[in-house]
Parts: C-alpha cells; structure tokens; sequence
C-alpha cells in the first residue's frame, strides 16, 4: 500500500462529476499501404505483455473509513483489461472535426476511480482526415492526475 500524496488526495478530492480530472493524450500511428498492420487484440497484447514495467496502470485507489486519511494506492487483484482498452471507430466520413469531438467526449468522461483510474481507446476509421495516411489509427490514453503527477 502507498498513500497518495497531500497534492495527488487534492487532486482526487476535487474531483466531480461536472469537472473530472483526467488527463490524456492522443498518439496517431500510420499503417503502411498495403501492410496487415496492428489490430486491436495486437494493442492489447503489447499491453498487457508490459504491464508489470507500470504501477500506475496495476493500482488502485483504497480510501480509509470516513475518509479520515489520505487514500492509498492497492494493486488490483482483479484487473479486466477489456474495460480498460476499447477499439472503437469514427462514423463516416470520419473527418477531423469528428476525430476531435470524439477525443473530447472520451477525455471529459469521469473514470471509475473504484477500478485503476485509466481507459485506452483505439480510434479506427480516420481516413477521410488530412495527412493522416489511409489505415491510421490513434490511441488516446486517459489517466487521473492523481495517477500521474
């Protein structure tokens, strides 16, 4: 067990329904013309063959009684990569407005902070976006600030 932070409880503290308090990024990957590529069970391979090398993916938060002390950080006996990572797909024309307005919706939605306060989405369907190559897809990774700071 590992208390959290003075900085990373505030963190948590000030986290709500109407202001969560995730952070994210978003990483686009080019599939060569013409080659298979990576799928989505590949992701989660690649994952999950890493997953030991990163605490902060493995724990999760432990609150004291009453909530009289700071939170500690557990390991998560029970970790279900399936909700964690998701593929999901742009609707046609999948262009950039699109690709935006979706990284937004997957950024301001809460975390389930009963579980590791992380989700990895897998956005397919970019094609119609410029100087993304035909096949691209991105990854957008979100993670609570108290996870990460």
């Amino acid at each position: 067990m590992i208390e959290l932070s003075a900085q990373d409880a505030t963190f948590l503290a000030m986290d709500s329904p109407n202001s969560p308090w995730n952070g994210g990024i978003v990483l686009v990957y080019d599939r060569p013309a013409g080659a298979a590529g990576m799928n989505f069970q590949d992701v989660v391979d690649h994952f999950q063959a890493r997953l030991h090398l990163m605490d902060v993916f493995r724990l999760k938060l432990a609150r004291t009684p009453g909530n009289l002390a700071r939170p500690y950080w557990v390991e998560d006996q029970n970790l279900d990569l399936e909700f964690h990572m998701r593929n999901i797909a742009l609707p046609p024309p999948g262009d950039w407005r699109q690709f935006c307005l979706q990284v937004c919706r997957l950024i301001a939605r809460p975390l389930d902070l009963t579980r590791p306060p992380w989700e990895l989405y897998m956005i397919e369907g970019l094609d119609a976006i410029e100087r993304f190559s035909k096949g691209s897809f991105a990854l957008v990774l979100k993670v609570h600030h108290a996870a990460l700071d």
